[in-house]
């Protein structure tokens, strides 16, 4: 069944707004900064390290370049703290690669479970159905794991491989399932850019222009600073030129129609292949879950 555009926007739009606020009122981290002699980027890489491998299984820095945190950078200084990691016995060092240590994985295990006792000791609005809410979404979370498309699953792979929730309160649960749900949009968007023929660093700037968060190459090379060099920037900016798809004049970067348009298809198909996964939910239960989300937003907002 069909779930209308406008409820679909939606639904993504309350599923990044969750996961950007549910956690935000939760003090524990600073306990575990200390106690692990961790800056936060630190603890940061070590819990990407941690969610990316199973025990024992082994890193290279160009694995962890390519498959880690994004495909869009071409800058990565938080690898640069792999050396403390290893001083401090959470990752350990083996011929070219890095496995993360009982230690380390213990470490960010005992910081997860500590969270989810957080959420799972929060008293939410009656008007929000906790345990029909997160059946609902873990079922999709499900499903999309299932579904044929995109093919490669990396994101949603790191759902797999989280701790387990089913006997956790439902709260925990709609959170694994929202983080899911974005993993899975993040599998459907690669896929959609991918089958255009972008590179990851060169798409990422034509999706900042698309998005009205740049529109000169300075802005641009201040919002990427961490991700991109600015030379790197002006490389692509000339691939986007030479095909089409921008325009530089005067220092105003700007899409042209035919960038507009494909920019604007490959969000179209992102939607197309991760909502491919909901056929059996139709607008009424889909209008259900905006008004959940809705409210469990407003919740977290609040606090």
């Amino acid at each position: 069944m069909d779930i209308s555009l406008a409820v679909q926007k939606s639904i993504v739009a309350h599923i990044q707004q969750f996961l950007q606020i549910r956690r935000r009122r939760w003090t524990g981290m600073q306990a575990f900064l200390a106690e692990s002699q961790l800056s936060r980027p630190e603890l940061f890489l070590l819990r990407a390290l941690d969610g990316e491998t199973v025990s024992e299984q082994s890193l290279t820095v160009p694995q962890m370049r390519a498959d880690l945190f994004n495909p869009y950078a071409t800058e990565w200084s938080i690898l640069d703290y792999l050396p403390h990691l290893v001083e401090l016995d959470y990752l350990q060092q083996q011929d070219n690669g890095y496995i993360v240590t009982e230690a380390g994985r213990t470490l960010i295990n005992r910081m997860e479970l500590a969270a989810r006792a957080y959420l799972g000791s929060l008293e939410v609005p009656a008007s929000i159905a906790l345990s029909e809410l997160a059946e609902a979404l873990v079922e999709r979370v499900h499903r999309s794991w299932q579904a044929a498309e995109p093919v490669i699953k990396a994101h949603q792979a790191r759902t797999q491989r989280r701790l387990p929730v089913q006997d956790a309160p439902a709260l925990v649960q709609i959170d694994w399932a929202i983080l899911g749900l974005w993993e899975a949009r993040d599998d459907a968007h690669m896929a959609a850019w991918r089958a255009r023929g972008f590179s990851g660093p060169v798409f990422d700037l034509l999706s900042r222009i698309w998005a009205h968060e740049a529109h000169t190459l300075s802005s641009l090379v201040s919002l990427l600073t961490d991700s991109q060099t600015p030379a790197d920037i002006q490389q692509g900016l000339q691939e986007l030129t030479g095909l089409g798809l921008i325009t530089t004049a005067a220092d105003q970067l700007e899409l042209t129609p035919q960038g507009q348009q494909l920019r604007d298809d490959i969000e179209r198909e992102t939607d197309r292949i991760f909502f491919a996964s909901w056929d059996q939910v139709d607008n009424n239960k889909a209008n259900w879950l905006v008004g959940q989300l809705s409210q469990l937003c407003a919740y977290f907002r609040e606090r």
